[in-house]
């Protein structure tokens, strides 16, 4: 037997107020077959129902049990080896315990619903992103991944292996889309630009011929001060010469007599020299202070053209600072930042021609790239192809053909972040046919078992690690019944399998078997979900194959289907 699959997978379910399901909860194996049986009508369903709302489904006021407020639905899941999704955790803010993520969706019975992954609000869109990579629902009415061009590209880069090249593909496409974007905005404002240049030219030579200059407004506004109290400023200083030069009371004439008289006693007290220096400084130091004051006092004469101008000056600056929607003193930076735009303006050909050149150097970098992404993916395609058909033919489609036609854009134009490529699936289910499209031709048995060959051949290439399987075995019976079982079997030793079926082969090749019923309590019916072991899952088996008489042949029938299943594990 292969060892079994260590991945994250889902450990428990809770369902409440969905249709007929009360109140259930369920704990699962975290690897493993489980097979859900019950008679038509039980609810099997509404548990893969419940699940799907988990993968993003839109909400359904009808699926709100009669009677009660919400509906809700959620699950644990084991992703503590699922790197991809606890990165994607971790950037979102979702917090993972012991490496179990709780997911919860409420519906209420409007038909709105509110969605929580690990306790905290968030959106059906994240939901979605985050629970496809741990649950793929594979149904008669889930067949996403075999009808949409996307999934089938997916699920053909996992096969060839291609998924880094295809993330280098994707990068390089998005570098050369910004680039661009940037040259045809630069070509589609090319009138704009030259009507912009001529409006930055004009304002800059404006302030290139005011010659404005940095802190100007300051020093203008000192001389203006200085001129408009120049009469004042000339009396002022007027008294303050004569204070210190005038006459026998000025400060020199004090000054020096103290001077003279220190200096004289400190020939009979030598401690006072340093006071008769200290006086000496101050004497010189107010003899220049006085003769200073005297020749400002000379140039005080005010000039009634130069204060016109100063005013003048300060009036214009005003007026530029008001129009350019900045103070004064940020003119001269002002006038920098024009001629910087006008500069970029004044050589956007240059600059188009730089991104032309970038862009034909990406381009050929896509081009090779995507073709090399294409090669690998047609190769991939055909082997996988090959092997699908095969896998088809023990599942009661012994005619059918498995194809996957990769179309090659022929432009850079048609192309996608993922490449050049559209991969579709095709088939021909009967001899003589043509190859049709998979969404034209199968029916939705055929369908569900296509599915289960085309995860049974990506095995190890997935990393989603936990498969259900809706009625995958609708309109098959007898030997191929046998080998469907088989292949979930299979399938179940390298991820957790969870299989809704109406056989007793496929049930009885389970790890586990649940049976879903209905019962009254209260008076309402509701559906329950119970696992079951020893004789009750062999009464079970004994119900499926023998209908509503159950003899002991019928009995003895599902033992040696169970004990079958013992011998071959």
């Amino acid at each position: 037997m292969a060892p079994r699959y260590a991945g994250g997978m889902l450990r428990t379910l809770h369902v409440q107020n969905f249709v007929l399901i009360e109140d259930q909860s369920l704990d699962y194996d975290p690897q493993g077959y489980a097979a859900f049986t019950g008679e038509t009508g039980a609810g099997k369903s509404l548990l893969v129902d419940a699940l799907s709302l988990l993968l993003g489904a839109r909400a359904q006021k009808e699926w709100v049990r009669h009677g009660a407020k919400e509906a809700v639905v959620e699950a644990t899941f084991d992703v503590s080896v699922q790197p991809k999704v606890l990165a994607g955790c971790e950037a979102q803010g979702y917090p993972v315990d012991d490496g179990e993520l709780l997911v919860r969706r409420v519906v209420s019975a409007d038909g709105r619903s509110k969605v929580f992954i690990g306790g905290r609000l968030s959106s059906v869109s994240e939901l979605s992103a985050l629970t496809a990579q741990l649950v793929a629902i594979c149904g008669q009415n889930a067949q996403y991944e075999l009808t949409h061009e996307d999934a089938a590209l997916e699920a053909i880069d996992r096969y060839a292996k291609t998924e880094l090249l295809r993330g280098k593909f994707s990068e390089a496409f998005l570098a050369h889309r910004a680039v661009l974007v940037r040259r045809d905005a630069l070509a589609a404002s090319e009138a704009q630009r030259l009507q912009r240049l001529d409006y930055v030219a004009f304002q800059l030579k404006e302030l290139e011929d005011a010659n404005v200059v940095a802190g100007e407004e300051a020093a203008l506004k000192i001389d203006r001060n200085r001129l408009a109290h120049a009469e004042k400023l000339r009396q002022g200083l007027g008294i303050s010469v004569a204070a210190l030069l005038s006459d026998d009371e000025s400060a020199l004439s004090r000054i020096g007599i103290a001077r003279k008289t220190v200096r004289e006693l400190s020939k009979l007290d030598g401690s006072l020299d340093a006071f008769a220096q200290r006086l000496d400084s101050a004497q010189i130091e107010l003899d220049d202070l006085a003769r200073s004051l005297e020749r400002h006092l000379g140039d005080g004469h005010a000039d009634p053209n130069e204060l016109d101008r100063l005013e003048s000056r300060l009036a214009m600056l005003s007026r530029l600072a008001k129009k350019h929607g900045c103070a004064p003193d940020e003119l001269a930076q002002k006038m920098q930042s024009l001629a910087d735009e006008k500069h970029v303006l004044s050589h956007a050909d240059e600059e188009r021609a730089l991104l032309d050149a970038e862009l034909l150097a990406r381009e050929k970098e896509l081009e090779k790239l995507g073709a090399e992404l294409s090669r690998a993916r047609k190769k991939g395609a055909e082997k996988f192809a090959r092997e699908v058909s095969e896998a088809l033919r023990p599942l009661a489609m012994p005619k059918a053909q498995f194809f996957v036609r990769v179309e090659v854009a022929s432009s850079l134009a048609e192309a996608t972040a993922n490449g050049f490529d559209r991969v579709v699936y095709e088939i021909v289910t009967n001899a003589g046919e043509p190859q049709r499209p998979l969404a034209k031709v199968a029916s939705g048995g055929e369908l569900s078992r296509i599915s289960l060959a085309i995860q049974s051949v990506l095995g190890d290439h997935s990393d989603v690690p936990t498969f259900i399987f809706d009625e995958v075995d609708a309109g098959i019976g007898g030997a191929t019944a046998e080998i469907v079982a088989q292949t979930l079997a299979t399938l179940g030793e390298r991820r957790q399998v969870l299989c809704v079926t109406h056989l007793a082969q496929v049930a009885a090749k389970a790890d586990k078997h649940y049976r879903v019923e209905k019962s009254t309590n209260a008076g309402r019916t509701i559906s329950v979900v119970a696992e079951l072991k020893g004789k009750a899952r062999s009464e079970e088996l004994a119900r499926m194959l023998g209908g509503v008489q159950i003899t002991d042949a019928v009995r003895k029938h599902a033992a040696e289907l169970l004990k079958a299943r013992v011998m071959n594990a």
